[in-house]
Parts: structure tokens; sequence; C-alpha cells
């Protein structure tokens, strides 16, 4: 609709890629953010890679 001319959107710039040459493309006067959660069910057995995961997470500044 946005490339139509028939309205806007606010979407991650990672979404949009690529952006085509006839969108105009605008940032935000406030950053936004949003929190992403993790649930993982109690004395379950779960594989190595799940917990790099986590480790991962708790560990990066995410900037998103």
């Amino acid at each position: 609709m946005v490339k139509k001319g028939l309205g806007s959107a606010i979407t991650p710039r990672l979404v949009a890629a690529p952006i085509p040459t006839e969108i105009q493309v605008r940032s935000l006067p406030v950053p936004l953010c949003r929190a992403i959660a993790v649930a993982i069910l109690q004395d379950t057995l779960l594989p190595r890679a799940v917990f790099a995961f986590l480790d991962i997470l708790k560990t990066e500044p995410w900037q998103l």
C-alpha cells in the first residue's frame, strides 16, 4: 500500500530491505523498542544450542 501511495508503515529496517527507490524512508523522532522474551520448560532436557543461545541473549548489548 505504501508503494501505491495509499498509506504509510512503521517497520524494522531489515523487514523493508531492499527498499525500493521510490519509497521515502524517515527515522522516527524517538526510537521505538520492544521487549522480547524466551520461555523454556523447567526440568526439561534441552540441547546445548539452547543454552548457547540463552548465554548470547544474556551477554550481548542488543540494538534493535
